[in-house]
């Protein structure tokens, strides 16, 4: 299943408990745009029956934990605010929203000079740690697919898939929940077998033609769901460490690392807002804040090709803004070209002007625009 449709099926569990009480962390992350509208719908219903009947416990109560506001339902009527670790606002919708408003009057006042600094750091960070990147591929085709079937038994996941990825030609990858979006992007780096067996090319060279995993793996960056569930099975690694095994395309780090490794380390964390804290634990820190830290682990090394699988999920606004922010910057450097998956309209780049956009019960199953 893929990440949304498991998800989803969680939610189901949730919803049909009979529970008086239900404790929904970001229900919405992940979810295709059927599937939001299907919730906001339920949120809506439940709202609805407990304004008539104020009484009655036959509909359970909500605690909603988001980290954006824009996503949370109309029927959410009360906020409790924290920042800090401390309550920051409690009381009612109507009136956090004016507190909002007041702060975002003030955020959009230093928009423009804190993106200027922000891309100034990014370009002295990538001069400072020039002698670790990877290498840069000569190629113009960077990947190839022709022909490509995904499947198992009567599943057909992807059909007659041909697609090529051009240096510098940046790709959003949307589509339903369990359309193939995860397996496609699985299929470059490696962790679908099925690779072999079709007809693709990563730099260059046929996928089973001798070359290794790591071959591969040195020229991608990745952020994905299973990067991050493999991330916090060794949750004890320091976030410096995290962001050195960038460099080293390994989950944890398992030799010591350079002088220049750990100040290119401290560098991206201060980038990322995370100066001071490159000794906290992965699994101390939130799971949007884990997130965060994978997308600057993913580009530390300037790869060929950036794989960004929901690369926003658990972000709050702030970090939201700035981790787009960091992927526009690197996709006008030049030296990477990104993949994108999301679900969220706001979170479309505008660099990425190529669209692979998959249809599971439509022939053919995937339609490719440009915008």
């Amino acid at each position: 299943m893929s990440t949304g449709e498991i998800r989803r099926t969680l939610l189901a569990r949730a919803l049909i408990s009979g529970k008086k009480l239900l404790i929904l962390s970001d229900p919405f992350a992940g979810l295709d745009a059927e599937s939001r509208k299907i919730l906001l719908d339920f949120f809506d219903t439940i709202a609805t029956k407990q304004l008539k009947d104020t009484d009655s416990l036959d509909f359970p109560r909500i605690i909603l934990g988001m980290e954006r506001w824009h996503e949370i339902p109309d029927s959410i009527n009360n906020v409790l605010e924290f920042e800090g670790g401390k309550i920051s606002y409690i009381g009612s919708r109507s009136e956090y929203e004016k507190v909002l408003e007041k702060r975002n009057i003030e955020k959009d006042k230093n928009r423009d000079k804190n993106r200027r600094e922000f891309e100034d750091d990014f370009e002295k960070i990538q001069h400072e740690t020039q002698v670790l990147h990877t290498e840069k591929d000569e190629s113009e085709t960077l990947i190839e697919m022709n022909n490509v079937n995904v499947g198992w038994g009567d599943n057909h996941v992807l059909v007659d898939l041909n697609w090529k990825l051009h240096k510098g030609e940046h790709w959003l990858i949307r589509g339903p929940n369990g359309s193939g979006k995860t397996t496609f992007l699985e299929l470059i780096t490696g962790d679908n077998m099925q690779v072999f067996s079709n007809d693709i090319k990563l730099f260059g060279s046929r996928r089973g033609s001798g070359e290794t995993i790591w071959d591969i793996k040195r020229k991608l960056g990745i952020v994905s769901y299973r990067l991050h569930v493999e991330y916090r099975m060794v949750g004890s690694t320091s976030l410096e460490n995290v962001i050195i095994s960038g460099f080293r395309d390994s989950i944890g780090l398992y030799e010591a690392a350079t002088d220049v490794e750990k100040a290119a380390a401290k560098r991206w964390l201060s980038l990322g807002g995370f100066e001071g804290r490159e000794n906290e634990s992965f699994n101390s820190i939130s799971y949007g804040e884990q997130r965060a830290i994978l997308i600057l682990r993913a580009a530390v090394k300037c790869p060929p090709v950036l794989i960004l699988d929901e690369p926003c999920h658990g972000l709050d606004e702030d970090y939201r803004q700035k981790i787009l922010d960091l992927l526009e910057i690197i996709a006008q450097s030049g030296t990477t070209t990104l993949l994108h998956v999301t679900h969220d309209p706001a979170e479309v780049l505008d660099c990425e002007k190529n669209i692979l956009e998959f249809h599971p019960k439509e022939t053919p199953m995937y339609r490719i625009i440009c915008r």
